[in-house]
């Protein structure tokens, strides 16, 4: 699968309750997470894109002027709302979809899993028995079904796979990091010399 074939995604629409304040907003030494999240995958991909519940949330911040910022056509329908919306209005065959709150980004990563399958209609990579499904790959073909399932209330992601053509890439645990508190903010901080 070519990377120019897919429009990279940052998911950013989480409700933060954990963390106390937006994590799409997340600054580390005075830089937006995001926004450079976004610089990178530009690097790779012909198009970035942040998918948000509110617009307004990244007006007025420098950082984010270079970014193409998309409101969610599913508010409140999580994760899954964001991918369809992004399937529905990408140019591309592909969306390439990565959450918000990952900031230990890997564009090695990302070039390996697009180089595990031709054209599949998702890919993923695994850990164990758990399914990454906010780092990876959905073809356009997965819309009518996602857009179904968000009509009868399903928002899991994972929940009608069996009628898709997945793909799954074996890895270790240890190459997603998802940073939900302020406590494994601190930790993560630490873990990459942040501190």
């Amino acid at each position: 699968m070519e990377l120019q074939d897919a429009t990279a995604v940052i998911l950013c629409g989480g409700k933060s309750s954990r963390m106390g304040f937006n994590k799409a907003l997340l600054q580390i030494n005075d830089r937006y997470v995001v926004a450079e999240r976004g610089r990178q995958l530009q690097q790779i991909f012909p198009a970035v894109v942040l998918m948000t519940d509110r617009r307004e949330h990244f007006f007025e911040k420098p950082a984010f002027t270079e970014l193409t910022i998309w409101e969610d056509s599913y508010p409140e329908c999580g994760p899954l709302g964001g991918i369809a919306s992004a399937l529905e209005k990408v140019a591309t065959p592909y969306v390439f979809v990565t959450a918000c709150d990952m900031p230990g980004l890997s564009v090695a990563a990302i070039s390996r899993l697009a180089q595990a399958a031709q054209k599949p209609q998702v890919l993923l990579y695994r850990s164990e028995d758990h399914l990454e499904t906010l780092f990876g790959f959905y073809h356009r073909s997965c819309l009518p079904l996602f857009k179904r399932q968000l009509q009868q209330g399903n928002r899991q992601i994972r929940q009608q796979f069996s009628q898709l053509q997945v793909t799954t890439v074996a890895t270790t645990a240890q190459l997603f990091t998802n940073v939900n508190t302020p406590d494994e903010l601190i930790y993560w901080k630490k873990t990459e010399g942040m501190l």
